[in-house]
């Protein structure tokens, strides 16, 4: 069987617990969207990606020397505030896109090298933003998702929309999902994730197993996924 998993930064501990039930024959690969992404200092910042990344690495006590020195002399805004951990990461990531690796290409040997017990892969290797027209008492403006999330409770969302010149689901990705035996589409934010997700150029299209909206519980995901897939055998 297998499985493809349509998350986010959100799902990092599901995804760890359904591969912990995965048998013989069973795999994962998880999809995450590439709309929160963006660039600052020179460096491709991929929150959701890096969220899967960090987990056995820094969860436990990260620290933020880099983002403290930045901030000290004015040159991030207060929303960003990336873990020493993030900017390696960073570091790492951007290197591989200068030398002509794609966003997928990169992510691959990341996840290699984090020994991840499933597959990790960006719905696409173009870019595309995610933007939120806010309003508070200095007017209305477009924020980006990450900047909006940060200071959610001083804004007033008005529309979401995706900022981009042209992108696609990944060559990559649309052969894992045609080849899919079943879709878990996560719990996740409709706004921020489902819809950025499912509006990939492309994607839909090679959505053709069952998919199944899921909880947070990785053994009765992974019950339901069995079962959906012995009804189509």
């Amino acid at each position: 069987m297998r499985m493809m998993f349509l998350s986010d930064l959100g799902g990092v501990r599901l995804a760890h617990g359904l591969a912990a039930l995965l048998t013989e024959g069973e795999t994962l690969d998880v999809v995450v969207p590439v709309t929160r992404d963006h660039w600052a200092h020179g460096l491709k910042n991929c929150p959701d990606i890096d969220a899967f990344l960090a987990l056995r690495r820094d969860a436990e006590a990260p620290t933020f020397t880099v983002a403290k020195e930045l901030a000290a002399v004015g040159f991030s805004p207060a929303w960003m505030r990336p873990s020493d951990g993030d900017i390696a990461r960073q570091i790492v990531r951007t290197e591989l896109l200068q030398a002509g690796y794609t966003l997928g290409d990169a992510t691959t040997a990341m996840a290699t090298r984090a020994t991840l017990p499933f597959g990790l892969h960006p719905v696409s290797d173009d870019r595309a933003e995610l933007h939120v027209v806010v309003e508070d008492e200095s007017g209305r403006r477009a924020v980006h998702a990450m900047e909006y999330l940060s200071h959610f409770r001083e804004y007033r969302p008005i529309e979401a929309t995706i900022v981009t010149t042209s992108w696609m689901v990944s060559t990559a990705v649309r052969e894992l999902v045609a080849d899919a035996d079943v879709m878990l589409l996560g719990p996740s934010s409709p706004v921020l994730t489902v819809d950025p997700l499912l509006s990939t150029p492309g994607l839909r299209d090679a959505m053709t197993s069952p998919t199944l909206a899921i909880g947070h519980d990785a053994a009765t995901t992974i019950a339901a996924a069995r079962e959906a897939v012995g009804a189509v055998r």
